[in-house]
């Protein structure tokens, strides 16, 4: 008994240490241990994480540029997707600390209720700062492992779908919204910002009309003031465009109500404008009353928006000249709201071109709006393929002017001409001198404004903060307008009459030309020597003058008849053509025309140049056209015909069945003489000629070919060229039995060109030369396997488990656009055909043909690679991308006589040799192609 006693207290100690070693686990992993994490989660992570997002996102609603002249988006983000541009962790102080108590929750707070709130917060964030595919990632997440919670899910795949139409992937937003419908359909209650988000699918879809019930359902349920006045003006934009006028009235009303910020209340105003006039049949005079909007001194920060809306007013109205003179004052105005710059430069151009016919001064504005609208704006591709399509024109006008200039200096007295063109020097320098000035100007100002900032953001004072300065200013005229400072301004609604300072800008044609005293530099005087030494000084340079201007302006009518409809301008310079130079070779073509144009328009012209072109061009195609309509039909089969004969003959070439050759041609020439490839056919006879002949065999096919093709400038310069080297290397020639002996299926070349200096090898380039090598086969360079062919270039599937941050980096590298515009000294012109199926050794001679005949001794080679369903004929090597690009104006005349395929089937670009080795795949090659389109 007593040996018991003796051992209890021990036994109470041990009992005691296992007490507290229970209730210590029970604190940390039982019941009022999660109690514990829920209540520090909440209040001191979720809470706090919750109030910084909001108050992020009401400043970012603040100080968001909308555009009110474009349907607004329901929800904002703070960025456009950029594929070009991606970057993960964009530093911002807010939303990174809302991503760290996120974290933390995860980490620390893993027996809480609120890791899905954690996850929720961590994709908002990552949203705001532009990392779409990380917040796509833990959306999906939560929207998968809390699918049976309703309001979270719900949250989840709303923020989800707007991830995902935010990267264009409208496809995947579509299914996500089909999964949130479901949601909402069983849920009791609907929030408000999902059925906006179904809205704003809707409009992105193009189907505006559709949004408007999501909207009103959206407002009826909306608790946030701010997103109620939003969605008000967006129902009075989509009942304006529906010209349901009384809906957008009482819409735009209610946002005038509210107790909204100024630039919402002014735009509400300004459309409600618009709408009344349209209620009332104009007879209140809309421009009228948006002129009186400027009478209040608040709304004068908006007078852009003002000038817009009245031009827009007069061009709906016919009054072309009333809504130019608005644009422009539009313009001038909006010194801070590009965006509305840029669209008024688009209506401007949009003028141009469709009712004032000046295509040059629409080139101008197409210019200016690129420069001005944000690369995403709805419609931007097709404004740049609008700008290119005129550069068309403003070439051929720079070729007509250059032209016009030499003649005039040509009439002039010897002695004068070198001062008339040093004045004409001038000018043109001093506008590049100018518009390089104002580009210094713009840059300089732009670096000190940057060293200027990066200063001042290092202070924390208000008032020696100037970010926040400009970030208060634009937040009160957003609020209360541009309202004077003075006492009891909460109350001045009086209008003031203000002044305005009109900025003149510098017209470099408008100086006058110097006196001939200035003494020119050493590169000036270089440049006046060419100058005039293209002065047509006797009548062979005066014929070719004429001949190069009547072939700009037959360009110039084509393009006005053919791509802008605009048959009036054609025929202007048809009528031009046969007034200045009646002695063209071109006159049967421009009579015909002539004869088509005014079929419809003056049916008495239209018989005029009809009788003429059969009486004066009787043996003229066009004169069999207009006896015979179906000729034009019979000629198309009738050139299909002669280019399979071609085919098929070059594949007697290749098997070196040369007297086959001789004998096809000398058919296909006695029955087709005048066919468009007739040159090519005989070229491919004196080929032909040459493997089974001495020189001189071959030197009379090339004089036979330069005297029954005179004008051909596919061939003859070919022909030209090899009869000089022929010549220079004569006696080497002669001593052979066979002219040419060589035969090298892998090089197409004749001849390969040697320079006949005695510059060293690596002063010729490193290419292999050959003489004379044959005509090509179709085998196709095979690129070399790397690591980037295997790249994934599309979004990163769906994952089941949370994301990392490093797992997302590494997803997102890979769809990173590869490309870029570093300076490379390796360039080359592409044919890209997309059809693997084609043979292309027909038109691979037909390359090699053009480049040794206008580019003799520049050692141009060209290859082939293949991948996907494409084949790739590149041509190099140039040594920059002007060099590159002036081939490719230079050959693009030709390149429906060299490929003998359907010309939808290829098309052409240039690319430097660093981005031409990126390119692996067909996803990679159409990657390429609009960065060219972007970029060039």
């Amino acid at each position: 008994m007593s040996n018991s006693f003796r051992h209890l207290p021990r036994l109470l100690l041990f009992c005691l240490c296992i007490s507290l070693l229970y209730a210590c686990s029970v604190q940390k992993d039982g019941s009022s241990g999660k109690r514990m994490q829920n209540l520090t989660a909440r209040y001191n992570y979720i809470y706090n994480a919750n109030i910084i997002l909001q108050d992020y996102v009401s400043e970012l609603y603040s100080s968001f540029p909308n555009n009110y002249n474009e349907l607004l988006p329901p929800h904002i983000s703070p960025q456009q997707f950029d594929p070009a541009n991606l970057t993960l962790n964009t530093p911002d102080k807010l939303l990174d600390e809302i991503i760290n108590k996120s974290r933390t929750i995860i980490k620390d707070k893993s027996l809480s209720n609120y890791l899905d709130d954690a996850y929720l917060l961590m994709g908002k964030a990552e949203f705001y700062k532009g990392n779409f595919f990380l917040a796509a990632e833990y959306f999906d997440y939560v929207a998968r492992t809390y699918a049976q919670d309703g309001p979270t899910a719900i949250d989840a795949l709303d923020w989800q779908a707007r991830t995902q139409m935010q990267i264009n992937e409208l496809k995947s937003a579509a299914i996500t919204l089909d999964s949130l419908s479901a949601q909402l359909a069983r849920a009791k209650k609907k929030p408000a910002e999902p059925l906006a988000t179904l809205g704003q699918m809707a409009i992105q879809l193009g189907q505006p009309k559709d949004a408007i019930p999501y909207l009103e359902a959206a407002i009826a349920e909306s608790k946030l003031k701010r997103n109620t006045i939003r969605w008000h003006f967006i129902l009075g934009q989509l009942y304006q465009a529906q010209q349901n006028y009384e809906q957008a009235a009482l819409h735009y009303k209610k946002v005038q109500s509210s107790n909204t910020g100024f630039e919402l209340y002014f735009n509400a105003r300004l459309n409600l404008v618009e709408v009344n006039a349209a209620l009332n049949g104009n007879r209140l005079g809309r421009a009228e009353q948006l002129l009186s909007l400027l009478k209040d001194e608040k709304n004068q920060e908006f007078s852009d928006q003002i000038y817009y809306k009245i031009g827009e007013y007069y061009q709906q109205q016919q009054n072309h000249t009333q809504a130019v003179d608005y644009y422009h004052k539009a313009i001038a105005a909006a010194t801070t709201n590009t965006t509305l710059k840029g669209l008024a430069n688009l209506n401007l151009a949009e003028l141009s071109v469709a009712s004032l016919r000046d295509y040059l001064q629409a080139k101008k504005y197409y210019d200016h709006a690129l420069a001005s609208l944000p690369k995403d704006y709805p419609g931007y591709e097709l404004i740049q393929k609008k700008s290119q399509s005129l550069d068309y024109l403003s070439s051929r006008y720079e070729v007509i002017a250059t032209e016009d200039s030499l003649q005039l200096l040509a009439s002039l007295p010897e002695a004068e001409r070198a001062f008339r063109a040093r004045q004409m020097r001038f000018l043109v320098d001093t506008a590049n001198t100018t518009a390089s000035a104002n580009a210094s100007n713009a840059a300089a100002n732009a670096t000190v404004n940057a060293s200027t900032g990066a200063a001042q953001q290092t202070s924390t004072f208000y008032f020696q903060n100037q970010n926040a300065m400009e970030r208060g200013y634009v937040d009160f005229i957003k609020r209360w307008g541009n309202r004077k400072l003075e006492d009891n301004w909460r109350l001045s609604i009086r209008a003031t009459t203000t002044n305005t300072q009109q900025t003149l800008s510098l017209d470099p044609l408008s100086l006058q030309p110097n006196d001939g005293n200035i003494q020119p530099s050493n590169s000036d005087s270089l440049q006046l020597a060419t100058f005039l030494a293209a002065v047509p000084v006797n009548p062979q340079m005066m014929r070719a003058s004429n001949e190069t201007i009547v072939n700009a302006y037959l360009e110039l009518a084509s393009f006005y008849e053919q791509e802008l409809k605009a048959s009036q301008e054609a025929a202007a310079i048809y009528e031009l053509l046969l007034q200045k130079y009646p002695d063209n070779s071109h006159l049967a073509a421009i009579k015909y025309s002539l004869y088509l144009i005014y079929l419809g328009q003056a049916p008495e012209r239209s018989a005029q140049y009809r009788q003429n072109v059969l009486t004066n061009h009787a043996s003229s195609i066009y004169a069999q056209i207009i006896l015979n309509p179906n000729l034009k039909l019979d000629q198309n089969l009738q050139e299909l015909e002669i280019s399979n004969a071609y085919n098929a003959l070059f594949e007697v070439y290749l098997e070196k069945d040369f007297s086959k050759v001789i004998t096809l041609a000398n058919q296909m020439l006695r029955s087709h003489p005048q066919a468009k490839m007739a040159a090519q056919f005989a070229y491919l006879k004196a080929i032909a000629v040459g493997r089974t002949k001495q020189v001189d065999s071959l030197l009379g096919q090339f004089q036979e070919i330069k005297a029954r093709f005179p004008n051909d400038n596919l061939i003859v310069p070919l022909v030209n060229d090899h009869v000089n080297y022929i010549n220079a290397n004569l006696a080497i020639f002669r001593k052979r039995s066979i002219a040419l002996i060589d035969f090298d299926p892998n090089e197409p070349r004749f001849l390969a060109q040697r320079p006949t200096d005695n510059r060293s090898k690596a002063a010729q380039g490193s290419a292999a030369v050959s003489l004379p090598p044959g005509p090509p086969v179709n085998e196709a360079v095979k690129p070399a396997t790397t690591a980037l062919g295997n790249q994934a270039t599309t979004p990163p599937q769906q994952a089941k488990t949370a994301p990392t941050v490093a797992q997302q980096a590494a997803q997102l590298s890979l769809n990173t656009a590869p490309f870029s515009k570093v300076a490379s000294s390796t360039w080359y012109f592409v044919v890209d055909v997309e059809d693997a199926s084609i043979r292309l050794s027909t038109s691979r001679f037909g390359i090699g043909q053009f480049s040794r005949g206008n580019y003799p001794g520049s050692d141009l080679r060209h290859q082939l690679v293949e991948f996907d369903n494409d084949q790739l004929i590149y041509v190099g090597n140039f040594s920059n991308f002007e060099a590159a690009k002036a081939f490719q104006e230079r050959i693009t005349p030709q390149m429906n006589r060299i490929m003998r395929i359907r010309p939808t089937l290829f098309n052409t670009f240039i690319i430097s040799k660093e981005n031409f080795d990126i390119i692996k795949s067909k996803s990679l090659l159409n990657e390429y192609l609009e960065f060219y389109k972007n970029n060039y």
